[in-house]
């Protein structure tokens, strides 16, 4: 039974990651972008949007940008690169409701993410969390814990590194409109 449910928990995190990815290029395309496929056609947009994938999959991405995205896991790759003229926006969308073991290896990930710097001022890391945890971490209430320490370590690093994002979709949704 145990390993049935896994199963379904593993897959539905990846189904709310797809639909996190769509929403955000849906948002992106409400302000202009486009989202392309090829390296040819991401030199030659302004404003565009694209998945990680075999076509711009970690090396390449390093490689063709420039980047070292250092993480701990060596072959992390992000979800979504954003390009606005000169400048490229790494991100990297969680979607969580609870918190728990699981949630808390995801938001280790986000912030682990706002810790990478980039030689290149033009180069930009943005952790994306969307659900009601990312209400509890964005909220001014008073904290404890868990919840406390995460909140501490987001902001010592958005502090660090203002090339760094910590965004919900209200965030994101004001960051690339005014772009």
């Amino acid at each position: 039974e145990e390993w049935v449910q896994a199963i379904l928990d593993k897959n539905s995190s990846a189904k709310k990651g797809k639909c996190g990815e769509i929403k955000l290029k849906s948002i992106l395309k409400e302000n202009g972008f486009v989202e392309v496929k090829s390296w040819l056609d991401f030199s030659n947009q302004s404003k565009c949007v694209v998945s990680f994938s075999s076509a711009f999959n970690l090396k390449k991405v390093r490689k063709n940008l420039g980047v070292k995205i250092k993480t701990k896991k060596q072959n992390k790759t992000l979800d979504l690169i954003i390009k606005v003229a000169d400048r490229i926006f790494l991100l990297e969308a969680k979607h969580l409701n609870t918190c728990g073991g699981a949630q808390d290896k995801q938001i280790s990930e986000l912030i682990e993410i706002l810790s990478l710097k980039e030689n290149n001022q033009k180069i930009y890391y943005i952790s994306f969390l969307d659900g009601n945890y990312s209400n509890n971490i964005l909220s001014e209430q008073a904290c404890s814990g868990k919840l406390s320490t995460q909140r501490a370590e987001i902001k010592k690093y958005l502090e660090q590194n203002p090339n760094s994002f910590w965004l919900n979709t209200a965030g994101f949704k004001v960051l690339f409109k005014d772009l």
